[in-house]
């Protein structure tokens, strides 16, 4: 294996896997209840395989013939098409989820959720119509947690943007379909040490997002904690002046 593709798997695979665990280390998702869950899951799948059946953009691209290069014109459009479809199935599971999804922490779970929803989805798209080796397959379905990773990043550069920090919020934010664009563009062109750097800089810019996220994300959970103590101390007196 050439040293360009060994480096280019290791960050698209494992590095990203790295950052997705310290996501959900760090945040420690608060999911709403099973019934939007699901609804984001399955508007997921639904969404990926029209997406992916429409565009017919086949993943693992090293060694296509320069003929199959996606321009960044191209790639563009397909990050506009995918990134905006996560966007709106997260959105939608907020706009379910209603009061469970006020917190940061929640809107950035239900994120992750559309994305890694799209990314396992196609995985398994692209698994039923091509043959891989079963390190193929583990890199395959690694390299899928970008989808959450731009996903994630979008919602927070919004989220950003809300709060006040609105340059990061739109840089956050652009760079999920810039960095997918570019991601398209230079991985069909086999441009290892490119990809690579593109990648690394989509996962900047996520932790990034979440870094900047985490004072309001840690100022809610102290507020739920409040919230909580105080209605278990109201339930406590209720039950008290009925005895």
């Amino acid at each position: 294996m050439q040293v360009d593709v060994a480096i280019l798997i290791i960050i698209y695979a494992y590095v990203t896997t790295l950052v997705v665990l310290w996501f959900l280390m760090k945040v420690r998702p608060k999911f709403p209840s099973g019934i939007s869950i699901g609804i984001v899951v399955f508007l997921g799948i639904a969404t990926t395989m029209a997406v992916v059946t429409i565009l017919e953009f086949a993943i693992a691209p090293v060694g296509r013939p320069a003929s199959r290069v996606i321009s960044i014109a191209r790639g563009l459009k397909i990050a506009a098409i995918e990134e905006t479809m996560k966007l709106i199935v997260a959105a939608l599971g907020i706009l379910i989820a209603k009061n469970e999804a006020k917190w940061v922490d929640t809107k950035l779970s239900l994120a992750f959720v559309s994305g890694f929803t799209f990314g396992i989805t196609e995985a398994l798209f692209y698994v039923a119509r091509n043959s891989y080796s079963l390190f193929g397959l583990v890199n395959l379905f690694l390299s899928r947690l970008i989808h959450p990773v731009f996903t994630v990043s979008l919602v927070g550069g919004i989220l950003l943007f809300r709060y006040g920090k609105r340059i990061e919020g739109v840089l956050v934010a652009s760079y999920s379909y810039l960095g997918h664009a570019l991601l398209d563009h230079y991985l069909t062109a086999c441009a290892c040490y490119i990809s690579s750097a593109v990648i690394l800089l989509a996962l900047a810019s996520f932790a990034g997002a979440v870094y900047l996220l985490m004072p309001k994300i840690e100022a809610e959970r102290k507020q739920r904690g409040e919230f909580e103590k105080e209605a278990t101390v109201e339930l406590k007196d209720h039950w008290l002046n009925k005895m």
